[in-house]
C-alpha cells in the first residue's frame, strides 16, 4: 500500500507516514501498541523523511501532486492531458498583474492578450453541485502573489487549418510569482490563455481577488477536428449569436464552426457571382442574409479564437431555396398516375450540363471566401423518388445503363461535381460528405474525402466501415443537441467514445462535432439550448480517453456554466439546482418605454 501511495504521488510525506502506520496496524489485527505498530512507526518515520528530502518538501515547497478530474479545486474544462500541482495557491489581482509576450509575437496573439487581460479576472464563482462522496478541496494555503504571465511562441505565422498545432505548456510558480506559457503556435497560446483563466478563481468574499493553484499543465488535443454545427437556414441567426457561439467554442477549446448556412427553407448567403440566390431565396432580403463583409467578419472573428469556419452548402438534396432564383436547377417531380408535373421539385437536376456550370461558378466563389482547407458538400437525404418520377431523368438513366439504381445517379453526380470543383484552377480542398454518400457506394477519392457519420442507429458499424475503406471520418451521430429531454442528457453524450467500434481503423477518426439543427431555435434560444451541454462533446474530443467520470464532470461543467454566463453567453444549468454569483441578466425592453 505504501508503494502504491508513493507512486501515485497523491499524498504528502506526513500523510504517507500516517497511512503506512494505519495499514501496518490493521494488518496485525491489533489496535494497541503492538510490536508491529512500533516497527511501523520507525520504518514509516524514516520513509517519510527520505521522501520529504527527495521531494524538497522539508523546505517550504509543497508536495507535487498528479491531480485528476475529481480534484474540486480545479474546475478546468476540458480536462488537460497532463497536470501536476502543489498543495498551495497564489493570489492575483488585475490591478497588480501584467500579461505579455516575450519575443516574437503577431497581431492575432496581441489581440488575444488584450482579451484575456480582462477574461483572466472575470469572477465566475457559483454554487456548484458536487456528487455525493466527492471530497472538496480548496487548493491549499495561499503562499504568494501572481504578478505576471509571459507568453512565448515559436511560430507566429497565424496559419489555421486541419494540421495546426494547439499544444501548450503552462506553469504557475509561487517562487517567482509568475506564470509562463509556451506554445508552438499562436493558437496553442490561445488555448493556454484559456486554461490560465480557468485556473484563476475569484475569492468568495472579494470579487477583485483571485487565487490559482500552483500547477504545471502540458496539454494538447486528442482529436484535431472538434466542431459544432450551427444552422442558419431554418432560422436566421444574428451576428451577435454567431459570435456567442464562436466564443463558447473557444472557451471549451473546440476548433471548428460547421456553418450549415443554407438549406431548402432559405438561402441567406449573399453570392456576388449569383446574387439572385439570396435576393429571391432568403426569408427576407437583405435583413435575413449574410453579406460578404459579414461572412468575412465571422471568419476573422473565429480565427482570432483558434476556430476554423467550415461552410456547408448541401447538394444535390436540400436545395429547394436555390430554385427560387434558378428553377431549372431543380428536378421537376411528376405524378405517377397522370404522368404530368405535380408542382413539386426535388433534388438538383444532375442530368443537365448547365447545373454543373452554375455550381462551378458558385463554389469557385465559396472556395475563395472560405479559406479553410475543408468544405462540407452535404449529400444527405437525397429524394430518389422525384428523380424516378421524371421522364427525362429516367431516360438519362437508361442511356447511362444505370437501370433503376438511383444511387448510381448520385454517384455520377458526385464524381462529376468533384471533377468540376477541381478543374480549371479550382481550389484544392478536403471535402466532407454526410454518410449516405459513402453508404450508397459513391466513388470518392480517399485522400481528400471525410465521411461525416450522423445517423445514431448503428453509427459504430458505419464509422467502422468508412475507416476500413480508408476514409477519414468525423462523428456527429450521438451529439445532436436539438433532441431535448428532461434531465441531464449530456451525461450520455459525455460517455460516448468515438473509437468504440470494431472492424475499422480508429486512427482514421479525426474527431467529431455536436450539432444544433435550427427548426426550433432562433436568436432567443440557439445558444442557451446548446451550452454548456456541448461541453460534453468538447471534453470527449480534447481530453484523454480515460477521462470519463460523470460525477467528477458535474462540478466542472457547472463551473463552465457560470463561466459562460459571467462572460456574456446565455447557458442553461447542466446539473439541477445550483446558482452562479453572476446570474444571467437579460435586458427586457418594454415597447411602451423609451
Amino acid at each position: 500500500p505504501l508503494r502504491r501511495l508513493f507512486l501515485s504521488r497523491q499524498s504528502s510525506p506526513v500523510e504517507l507516514y500516517v497511512q503506512y502506520c494505519t495499514v501496518a496496524t490493521m494488518s496485525t489485527g491489533e489496535h494497541h501498541y503492538s510490536r508491529a505498530f512500533v516497527i511501523a512507526l520507525a520504518v514509516g518515520a524514516v520513509t517519510a523523511v527520505v521522501i520529504a528530502v527527495a521531494s524538497g518538501s522539508l523546505a517550504a515547497a509543497a508536495p507535487l501532486l498528479l491531480p485528476n478530474e475529481n480534484d474540486t479545486s480545479l474546475v478546468l474544462w476540458p480536462w488537460p492531458t497532463d497536470i501536476e500541482c502543489e498543495r498551495q495557491r497564489v493570489s492575483a489581482r488585475r490591478a497588480d498583474f501584467a500579461l505579455g509576450v516575450s519575443g516574437a509575437s503577431s497581431p492575432l496573439l496581441e489581440r488575444a492578450v488584450q482579451r484575456y487581460a480582462t477574461l483572466l479576472f472575470v469572477p465566475a464563482r457559483g454554487g456548484t453541485v458536487y456528487a455525493e462522496g466527492v471530497p472538496k478541496f480548496d487548493g491549499g494555503p495561499v503562499v504568494g502573489a501572481l504578478r505576471r504571465a509571459t507568453i512565448t511562441v515559436k511560430d507566429t505565422s497565424e496559419r489555421l487549418d486541419s494540421r495546426t498545432d494547439e499544444s501548450y505548456t503552462l506553469s504557475v510558480s509561487a517562487t517567482s510569482g509568475a506564470a509562463t506559457l509556451a506554445a508552438t503556435t499562436v493558437f496553442g497560446a490561445v488555448r493556454g490563455l484559456e486554461t490560465l483563466a480557468q485556473l484563476l478563481v475569484a475569492s468568495a468574499d472579494d470579487a477583485t481577488t483571485f487565487t490559482a493553484r500552483v500547477c504545471t499543465v502540458r496539454d494538447a488535443p486528442r482529436f484535431a477536428f472538434r466542431g459544432f454545427l450551427v444552422d442558419t437556414a431554418r432560422h436566421y441567426l444574428s451576428m451577435a449569436v454567431l459570435e456567442q457561439h464562436v466564443d463558447a467554442l473557444a472557451y471549451a477549446k473546440m476548433n471548428v464552426l460547421h456553418w450549415h448556412i443554407v438549406d431548402s427553407q432559405s438561402f441567406p448567403y449573399e453570392s456576388a457571382a449569383l446574387p439572385e440566390l439570396a435576393r429571391k431565396g432568403a426569408y427576407a432580403y437583405p435583413t435575413h442574409t449574410y453579406s460578404a463583409a459579414q461572412v468575412a467578419h465571422v471568419i476573422a472573428y473565429a480565427k482570432d479564437r483558434g476556430v476554423r469556419v467550415v461552410p456547408e452548402f448541401d447538394t444535390p438534396g436540400h436545395t429547394r431555396s436555390w430554385g427560387a432564383a434558378y428553377p431549372a436547377l431543380l428536378t421537376a417531380c411528376y405524378d405517377k398516375d397522370s404522368g404530368k408535373p405535380n408542382g413539386r421539385t426535388g433534388p438538383l437536376d444532375v442530368t443537365r450540363d448547365a447545373t454543373y456550370a452554375t455550381l462551378k461558378t458558385f463554389f469557385d466563389e465559396v472556395a475563395t471566401r472560405f479559406a479553410d482547407d475543408y468544405l462540407h458538400l452535404g449529400g444527405d437525404e437525397v429524394d430518389f423518388s422525384c428523380w424516378a418520377s421524371n421522364p427525362a431523368v429516367r431516360a438519362f438513366m437508361r442511356e447511362r445503363g444505370f437501370g433503376d439504381d438511383y444511387a448510381k445517379l448520385e454517384s455520377y453526380y458526385f464524381t462529376r461535381f468533384l471533377k468540376t470543383l477541381a478543374g480549371d484552377g479550382g481550389a484544392k480542398k478536403h471535402y466532407v460528405v454526410w454518410q449516405e454518400v459513402f453508404v450508397n457506394n459513391v466513388t470518392l477519392p480517399r485522400d481528400t474525402t471525410i465521411v461525416d457519420v450522423w445517423k445514431n442507429r448503428g453509427w459504430q458499424h458505419t464509422i467502422g466501415a468508412a475507416t476500413a475503406a480508408g476514409f477519414q471520418a468525423v462523428l456527429s451521430a450521438p451529439w445532436y443537441y436539438n433532441y431535448i429531454a428532461y434531465g441531464p442528457t449530456w451525461e450520455a453524450d459525455y460517455l460516448v467514445e468515438p473509437t468504440n467500434f470494431t472492424g475499422g481503423r480508429p486512427e482514421l477518426v479525426i474527431g467529431g462535432e455536436g450539432a444544433m439543427w435550427g427548426e426550433f431555435v432562433d436568436d432567443t434560444n440557439a445558444v442557451a439550448r446548446v451550452w454548456p451541454w456541448a461541453g460534453a462533446t468538447a471534453e470527449r474530443l480534447w481530453s484523454a480517453k480515460h477521462v470519463r467520470s460523470v460525477p467528477a464532470a458535474v462540478p466542472r461543467l457547472a463551473a463552465l456554466h457560470c463561466r459562460l454566463i459571467a462572460r456574456g453567453i446565455p447557458a442553461q444549468p447542466p446539473a439541477g439546482p445550483s446558482y452562479c454569483i453572476t446570474e444571467w441578466s437579460p435586458t427586457y425592453r418594454k415597447p411602451w418605454q423609451n
